[in-house]
């Protein structure tokens, strides 16, 4: 991640994430459609017994905060990688302003304020 931000440059970085709905809940069985799935401790989704992945677990906090952490990023510069450059991709203009309260250790947001 340090070498990929440092290459194209962070104003040329986006942080997506394929997290299914169980992302941020607790290790267990979940539903995905028809299908049913396991998320792991360590983040892995996939069906029970199955070495396929189903998806991730992966929050876009979390995302944020690896950034923060491996990309050595700050995390205004970690979170506009997650939500103003992406909403640019696709041509979509953000609207209004958040103001987001992370944990010390970037792991989760524990308040947005919209303004």
């Amino acid at each position: 991640l340090r070498t990929m931000v440092r290459a194209k440059t962070p104003a040329r970085c986006l942080l997506v994430t394929d997290a299914m709905m169980a992302a941020g809940a607790a290790p267990g069985r979940y539903r995905l459609g028809d299908l049913e799935v396991e998320a792991s401790p360590d983040g892995r989704v996939a069906a029970p017994g199955s070495p396929t992945l189903a998806g991730s677990s992966l929050t876009m906090c979390a995302a944020v905060g690896h950034a923060c952490r491996w990309a050595t990023q700050d995390v205004g510069v970690a979170w506009a990688m997650a939500s103003t450059q992406p909403a640019s991709f696709i041509g979509t203009v953000p609207r209004g302003r958040a103001t987001v309260v992370w944990s010390d250790d970037f792991a989760s947001v524990l308040r947005v304020d919209f303004n």
